[in-house]
């Protein structure tokens, strides 16, 4: 792997003769200056940046590069130490042609990396936060938490910044995505753009929760809790880590679904009738894929979930919902999917094709039994 990136970015955009006089600095009594290029903070300069950077990556594809991108920072890989080198050695000097400085104190090429923020192990195909981050972006939200506590706020620049730090450490911690919303919503409310009023006690607990899950990665020292990187050739070379399971609920009678690993003809089926009935379908489908969670959770897997509800495939997917009861039925999905180093993601399916987890639905109340559990091959119990 290699990165790399771009010196003063956002100070290589000028700004029109027309919007330098709203970007004044005020020196000393009398001495004023304006920016005539981009300075850091301007609200939209990082989406306009970012395009460039898109555009900056076509170049390199028809160079023969593929590299990732988050504005600034650039992220490329090869077969071996020299490629990776070399794949980046290359996008540097396209850049330096087309005008840009490259930071070569930030260029790296290694196994283990950290990109911004995330430490990548390509020799484990693991990835979690790095410690030392985990350990300073803690003492950080700690300061905010005693801040909010005492009444004074946080500004809205440090908002965003956490807001977005979390949503990005979602990226390896699924059930992280129950617990932004508090900080989004606070930005929201102090820029104008959502209603809701500012729930204080809300964002301070979801800042205690991170808080746990850093201190966690901070003493994280044998990866634990690392999140695995998947790869076509991996599932194919070992499918039991690809889980499928498609479900289904009925409102009146129960739910069902079946699971196989990926390419087995053997599938695994369950049955249920509902003890208490559901409040609503929602809640009824995330049962039934709790039901899967809690009996046949593989270890170190990739799980694709299909339903005909598109609802529930939108709730997996997000992270979220505005359900109360789905909220707890969510985290502890999410929860356990993190604990078992497992990632989840839904596809929805119509309903018209959804039949044998449809059958399963009804099958245990139609034979009066509590629960019913089998195999394709095994027969049932």
């Amino acid at each position: 792997m290699s990165k790399g990136d771009v010196a003063a970015y956002f100070h290589t955009f000028p700004i029109s003769r027309e919007f330098q006089d709203l970007l004044v600095v005020e020196y000393e009594e009398g001495t004023y200056f304006k920016y005539m290029r981009v300075p850091m903070g301007f609200t939209a300069c990082p989406y306009y940046a970012s395009t460039w950077s898109a555009e900056f990556r076509q170049w390199f594809l028809e160079a023969g590069l593929d590299p990732a991108f988050l504005m600034d920072d650039w992220f490329e890989t090869g077969a071996t130490f020299e490629e990776a080198q070399l794949r980046m050695r290359t996008l540097y000097e396209i850049l330096i042609s087309a005008g840009y400085d490259m930071a070569e104190d930030k260029f790296e090429v290694g196994r283990t990396m950290v990109f911004l923020g995330i430490l990548i192990d390509s020799t484990s195909m693991t990835c979690r936060i790095e410690r030392s981050q985990a350990a300073g972006f803690k003492q950080q939200l700690l300061i905010y938490i005693e801040e909010l506590r005492a009444g004074r706020g946080v500004d809205i620049q440090t908002i965003r910044h956490v807001a977005g730090k979390f949503s990005w450490y979602c990226e390896v911690m699924q059930s992280g995505r129950m617990h932004i919303d508090a900080w989004w919503l606070y930005a929201g409310a102090l820029e104008g753009w959502h209603r809701h009023r500012i729930d204080i006690s809300s964002v301070i607990a979801e800042t205690e929760w991170w808080v746990q899950i850093l201190d966690r990665w901070e003493n994280d020292v044998d990866g634990e809790f690392a999140c695995h990187i998947f790869n076509s050739s991996e599932i194919l070379a070992s499918p039991e880590r690809f889980q499928l399971v498609q479900s289904d609920a009925s409102g009146t009678d129960g739910f069902g679904y079946v699971c196989s690993s990926f390419g087995d003809e053997d599938y695994r089926y369950f049955s249920k009738t509902w003890i208490i009935r559901p409040a609503h379908s929602h809640q009824a489908e995330l049962l039934a894929l709790l039901a899967y969670v809690r009996r046949d959770l593989v270890r170190g897997s990739l799980i694709m979930w299909i339903t005909d509800s598109q609802s529930c495939a939108w709730t997996i997917n997000k992270g979220n919902c505005d359900d109360p009861s789905g909220k707890i039925i969510l985290a502890e999905i999410l929860g356990s999917c993190d604990s078992f180093q497992c990632q989840l993601f839904a596809l929805w399916i119509p309903r018209e094709v959804n039949l044998l987890p449809d059958h399963l639905s009804h099958l245990s109340y139609i034979m009066r039994r509590d629960e019913i559990a089998g195999s394709r091959l095994g027969g049932s119990a």
